[in-house]
C-alpha cells in the first residue's frame, strides 16, 4: 500500500490548476493531502495602497517579497487603487522585486494590462530560481546590490505578523537598509482539528498501527512542514494522533499510535521542528534542499528507498 503524506499547507485554489505538491508525491505512488493549518487576513492595505501609488522613485531601491500571501496583498492593493484612482500613472515596471519561490513569483505577474504599471518587469523578478529560503534570498540580494549603483535607498520588506528577521539580519550586516510593512496576518484556523483528524482518517488502514510493529518497519505516513508558524499548532494535535520521531535515542515505540517521519520544506522550518518546539526535539527525517514540489516529493521518496 503507498505511503501517505501529510502537507501541512493552504492547498492551491483549484482555478489554478492542479496542486503541483500533489501531483509531484503521486508522481512517486505516495497519497498526499493538504491541510490548511492558518487562516490569512490582509493588514495595512491602505498603506500598501499609498505605497504603491506613490511609487518607488526616490523612495525605495526594491522589495524583498518572501511568501505567496505577501505578493498576493501587493496585488489585491493594486486592483484597489485601479478601481479608485485608474489614471495613475507611477511605475514599478523596473523596480527589482526580490522573491523567494516561483509561487510568490507567479503573483507578482501581472493579471491584465491595466494594472502592469504597479508590477515589475518579468526580468526584474529576482532571486526565484536561485534562492529557496530566506537565507539564500539575503545573499543573493547583497550579490545583487554589489552590480548595482550605489544608494541609500531602503528596500521595502512586505512581511506578515509570524515573519522572522533572517533575511534583515543578514541585509544590516551588509549596511543594506530595509524598510517594513506588514501586510497580512496569520491565525490558527478554527477547523484545524476536524481537518486533521479526516485527513489521518484518510490513511489506508494498512498503514496506520493496528498491529503491533517492530523499529525496522518502515514508517507509512509523513508529515511534511512549511513554516514554523503552521508547525506549532498542528503538532499539538498531531502528538494525540501519531508516535512522532524525537532527537533521543531510540523509545520503545508506542503499540497505539501509528509512527510518522517528518518533513521540513527548508533549512528554517527544520531548525525550529528540531531545536525549538519543545523540551524534547523532534527528529526531522527529510528537509527538503528547494521549496520545490519535486524536490520534496524525490527526497522523501530518497529516504524511503535508503
Amino acid at each position: 500500500m503507498s505511503p501517505t503524506v501529510l502537507l501541512f499547507r493552504t492547498p492551491t485554489p483549484a482555478a489554478e490548476g492542479p496542486d503541483r505538491f500533489i501531483s509531484a508525491l503521486e508522481a512517486h505512488s505516495y497519497h498526499a493531502f493538504s491541510v490548511p493549518v492558518l487562516e490569512h487576513a490582509f493588514v495595512n492595505v491602505e498603506a500598501l495602497v499609498a505605497v504603491i501609488r506613490n511609487g518607488p522613485e526616490e523612495r525605495y531601491a526594491g522589495v524583498i517579497v518572501t511568501s505567496g500571501r505577501a505578493s498576493e496583498g501587493w496585488r489585491d492593493a493594486a486592483e484597489a487603487l485601479l478601481s479608485h484612482a485608474p489614471a495613475i500613472s507611477t511605475s514599478w515596471q523596473h523596480t527589482p522585486f526580490y522573491v523567494v519561490g516561483a509561487r510568490t513569483a507567479d503573483h507578482l505577474v501581472p493579471p491584465s494590462k491595466s494594472t502592469i504599471h504597479f508590477y515589475p518587469a518579468s526580468e526584474n523578478i529576482l532571486g526565484a530560481a536561485e534562492s529557496g529560503n530566506a537565507e539564500k534570498l539575503g545573499q543573493f540580494i547583497i550579490q545583487d546590490a554589489q552590480r548595482r549603483e550605489s544608494t541609500n535607498l531602503p528596500l521595502l520588506y512586505l512581511t506578515g505578523d509570524k515573519s522572522r528577521d533572517t533575511i534583515r539580519t543578514i541585509l544590516d550586516k551588509a549596511s543594506i537598509p530595509t524598510q517594513l510593512l506588514q501586510v497580512y496576518e496569520t491565525r490558527t484556523s478554527s477547523t484545524l482539528a476536524e481537518d486533521i483528524r479526516k485527513a489521518a482518517d484518510a490513511t489506508p488502514k494498512q498503514d496506520r498501527a493496528s498491529e503491533p510493529r517492530s523499529v525496522t518497519q518502515p514508517s507509512r505516513t509523513w508529515l511534511v512542514f512549511f513554516a514554523p508558524s503552521s508547525a506549532k499548532p498542528a503538532l499539538l494535535i498531531l502528538d494525540r494522533l501519531y508516535e512522532l520521531p524525537i532527537l533521543e535515542s531510540n523509545p520503545e515505540l508506542s503499540q497505539e499510535l501509528p509512527e510518522a517521519r517528518i518533513a521540513a520544506i527548508g533549512p528554517t522550518t527544520a531548525s525550529y521542528l528540531s531545536g525549538e518546539h519543545r523540551p524534547t526535539c523532534l527528529r526531522v527525517d527529510v528537509t527538503s534542499p528547494s521549496p520545490t514540489p519535486e524536490a520534496l516529493a524525490t527526497a522523501i521518496r530518497g529516504f524511503d528507498a535508503s
